[in-house]
C-alpha cells in the first residue's frame, strides 16, 4: 500500500514562508478589505431584496432617510478625510525628509 504524500508545493515550510510574505506586505490588508467589502455588497443585496423594503422601515434601530441624507452624510464623510489628509500629508513629507537626511549623511 502506497503512502500519501502531500505535494511540495502544499508543504508546511512553503505555506508558511507564502503566508509570510502575504501578511508582512504593505497591500495584503487593505487588499483582504477590499475583498470582503466586495463580498458584503453583493450578500447584501441579496439580503435586501429577500426582507423588501417593508422590513426595513419597519425596523427601529434603524434611521430610513431620503436622497438628501445620503448626500449630506457623505458630504461629511468626504470632508472629514480631505482634513485628515490636509493634515497628515505635511507630516508625512516632513518625516521623510528628515529620514532622507539622515541617510544622505551617512554616505
Amino acid at each position: 500500500m502506497r503512502e500519501a504524500r502531500i505535494p511540495t508545493f502544499l508543504s508546511v515550510t512553503r505555506l508558511s514562508s507564502l503566508w509570510d510574505r502575504l501578511h508582512t506586505s504593505f497591500w495584503f490588508l487593505p487588499a483582504a478589505m477590499s475583498g470582503v467589502a466586495v463580498a458584503l455588497s453583493f450578500v447584501l443585496v441579496q439580503v435586501d431584496a429577500w426582507l423588501g423594503v417593508d422590513v426595513v422601515r419597519n425596523f427601529n434601530l434603524l434611521y430610513t432617510f431620503g436622497p438628501e441624507g445620503a448626500r449630506a452624510i457623505l458630504s461629511v464623510i468626504a470632508s472629514s478625510m480631505i482634513t485628515v489628509a490636509s493634515l497628515s500629508f505635511p507630516k508625512i513629507s516632513s518625516g521623510l525628509d528628515s529620514y532622507r537626511k539622515t541617510e544622505s549623511s551617512h554616505y
